[in-house]
């Protein structure tokens, strides 16, 4: 089938579908987007390439996590600052950081995309309105550490963030709620990824064509996992903060990962963790040219459509 096919097929689909759940103009931005994705190739192709950026984000804290359970020393820790530090030490790989940066901007535009193709105005469209903007919030910050180290040349502090905010908090009792509320919510996050593994509800997102469903499949279920378990303890770490009002438990993702590390059977743990975080990558690579890019009620658009 060809591209201009496909395209009539999706404008069929619209056309046809029923109005369901809509009041007024208010799918309307959603429609437009969706006509505006499924016309311009270029917009799938950068959503292809951050996806891409994506994948080498996950490769470098999987990666590191390997080394952190094999005790072996690394230009990198386990969290995404790592890799910016390694590689805004040299200038010619703070141009491949650059490129990363770059790639980021692009998973971001597909983020923003993602909030604006939801045409439901019930309670899981907003969820998924608001997971998918505190997405693109978290990848922007990250776009911005990676492009400030490429046109500067200067790496992250070793500071953890998450440890600065939480000790700065836990100085007073709302401050302590307000920790305690994060870290039970980063724990319920983690949960999530763990159950979204089990069920394999993230292969609602992926357009399945030809042999590579198995890769994905396992690589999707093994990867949900692992960033279920690494944003975990991070959580546990936050929330146990919180109830014993000690900021010297606050972990960040480097420091929860180096203290289980250090645990009995730690070690094991962490380096299944990290083969996870790889598998994610893995997966992201697999899936950059299949991700569907419409909400339920939608044409199924996908990054493949424009070849």
């Amino acid at each position: 089938m060809s591209v201009v096919s496909k395209r009539d097929v999706q404008r069929k689909q619209r056309a046809d579908r029923p109005n369901v759940e809509r009041s007024g103009g208010e799918n309307d931005a959603a429609e437009a987007i969706s006509e505006l994705v499924a016309r311009a190739s270029w917009i799938q192709s950068v959503i292809r390439l951050g996806w891409l950026a994506k994948a080498a984000v996950y490769a470098a804290m999987g990666w590191a996590a390997v080394n952190v359970a094999l005790d072996r020393p690394s230009d990198a820790d386990p969290e995404y600052s790592g890799l910016v530090e390694m590689l805004s030490d040299r200038p010619i790989t703070r141009v491949l950081l650059g490129v990363v940066a770059v790639g980021l901007v692009f998973y971001i535009i597909f983020r923003v995309l993602s909030v604006g193709l939801i045409d439901s105005w019930d309670v899981e469209g907003w969820v998924y309105r608001v997971a998918y903007s505190f997405s693109a919030l978290t990848y922007t910050l990250l776009a911005w550490t990676a492009g400030s180290a490429t046109f500067l040349g200067t790496s992250p502090g070793e500071s953890d963030r998450v440890e600065e905010i939480s000790l700065a908090l836990l100085g007073s009792g709302l401050g302590r709620i307000a920790v305690g509320l994060g870290g039970a919510s980063t724990v319920l996050i983690a949960a999530y990824f763990v159950v979204k593994a089990v069920t394999r509800k993230f292969e609602e997102h992926v357009h399945f064509v030809g042999a590579l469903r198995r890769a994905i499949s396992a690589s999707g279920s093994a990867g949900w996992i692992g960033r279920g378990l690494i944003v975990g303890w991070v959580g546990a770490f936050i929330l146990w903060a919180a109830v014993d009002a000690d900021p010297g438990d606050v972990r960040g993702m480097q420091s929860s990962t180096q203290r289980i590390s250090e645990s009995p059977g730690g070690a094991w743990l962490v380096g299944i963790t990290g083969a996870a975080l790889l598998s994610y990558s893995l997966y992201c690579v697999l899936t950059s040219s299949r991700r569907r890019i419409a909400w339920k009620n939608n044409p199924d658009l996908t990054t493949g459509d424009v070849a």
